[in-house]
């Protein structure tokens, strides 16, 4: 299995909230695209997949505020 992490950024104690998933669990992906879009107070972020797969676990919703380094998802390797 592999993690998606919410990147980390420049301050530490920033928090990120979810703005959209592109992707279902059970959807296939592809190391790369976009799985998501987070929000800062500076920035849109899409996070892309980390490797290619089958999306098995999503950890948050829209709208859910996240710190950085915490586990978005997790994809089973293809």
């Amino acid at each position: 299995m592999v993690q998606v992490f919410v990147p980390e950024m420049e301050n530490e104690n920033q928090e990120v909230y979810i703005v959209e998933w592109f992707k279902e669990n059970g959807d296939s992906v592809k190391e790369g695209e976009p799985l998501l879009e987070v929000m800062t107070d500076k920035a849109n972020i899409e996070i892309p997949a980390p490797a290619s797969g089958v999306l098995r676990e999503r950890h948050f919703e829209i709208d859910d505020r996240v710190n950085p380094g915490a586990v978005l998802a997790v994809i089973e390797p293809a």
